[in-house]
């Protein structure tokens, strides 16, 4: 049992001092050859550098806001939809009519289907804002194409927006009307009830002068003026019934109004640019640091096995 474990521990340092050495031939191969992977390294790094700064296109960026249009205090269109809309073939056509694109032109078709990507729109947590963000090659060309995206949504708005606004306006009209009619019958029965006071007043006068009855005939007219006089007081209650529902009604009505007046002028507004776009000073792209410290390290990988690929040539010449 002694002699495996003496076995197997020989076998152990055996391995282990293999590893040492393999990894000791990996250093030194690096070291030998850390100039020509110095010298990859650095050309990946000058390769980039040029590329981004003199070949690769300047990418500048415009951002505005724009407040979505509500009726009734709700969105007039989901935003979502708004953002699915402006991604669609016809919308970005006509943004590219706004820009002045021709889309018989071939450049110009190409630049209104770049659009679908340097064009971005996004909502913000409450859903009533939308951010339109454009990317472009120049300053100029990125703050139009946030303006003419601000024209094209507003005046697809305006439609809706004038419809919708009508209909409100019409409930406005329809009830005003409504309460008018009302004012009308309450004054109706006013007067119904005027007419009544005074029939009770000369049925009361009446059965007053016939109070000391004579004869059976007074009698029989007394009573005719009771009845009418009991017949005038239930159609009094029931008038002043009448004019109570149609007065409380009529508060109803206006209140409604004042409601229906309150969402149009606070609730009801158009789309508008909250923050119009404004000039870019300074590109966002191409990103010349971080592509150099990219070829960097991908030089750094092709230099390394480049050094190991020497070697392997060389030893076996």
């Amino acid at each position: 049992m002694n002699e495996e474990i003496k076995q197997q521990q020989k076998e152990y340092n055996e391995k282990m001092n293999e590893d040492e050495i393999n990894l000791m031939d990996y250093w030194r191969i690096i070291s030998k050859r850390k100039k020509g992977i110095m010298a990859i390294v650095l050309i990946a790094v000058l390769i980039t550098g040029i590329i981004s700064e003199f070949v690769l296109p300047k990418i500048y960026e415009a951002s505005g806001l724009v407040e979505i249009a509500k009726i009734k205090g709700e969105n007039l269109m989901n935003p979502a939809d708004i953002i699915t809309t402006f991604k669609e073939e016809a919308t970005l056509s006509e943004i590219g009519e706004k820009m002045g694109w021709n889309k018989e032109n071939q450049k110009d078709k190409e630049k209104i289907a770049r659009l679908e990507e340097s064009l971005i729109i996004s909502k913000d947590e409450k859903g009533n804002l939308l951010k339109i963000t454009a990317l472009a090659n120049t300053p100029e060309e990125a703050k139009k194409i946030v303006e003419a995206t601000n024209e094209v949504l507003i005046a697809r708005h305006q439609k809706r927006f004038e419809g919708a606004e009508k209909l409100i306006t019409a409930e406005i009209e329809t009830i005003t009307q409504e309460k008018e009619k009302t004012k009308k019958d309450i004054e109706k029965i006013g007067e119904n009830l005027a007419r009544i006071n005074q029939d009770i007043a000369n049925y009361e006068k009446e059965i007053a002068k016939r109070s000391d009855i004579q004869s059976e005939g007074q009698g029989r007219i007394a009573e005719s003026y009771i009845n009418l006089l009991a017949q005038a007081k239930n159609q009094k209650e029931s008038e002043e019934a009448q004019i109570l529902e149609l007065e409380q009604k009529l508060v109803g009505l206006e209140q409604s109004v004042q409601q229906k007046e309150y969402e149009k002028t606070y609730e009801t507004t158009m789309t508008r640019v909250v923050a119009s776009p404004t000039l870019p000073t300074s590109p966002i792209g191409p990103r010349t640091m971080l592509n150099v410290f990219i070829a960097a390290i991908l030089g750094l990988f092709v230099g390394i096995f480049w050094a190991f690929g020497a070697e392997y040539v060389e030893k076996n010449k």
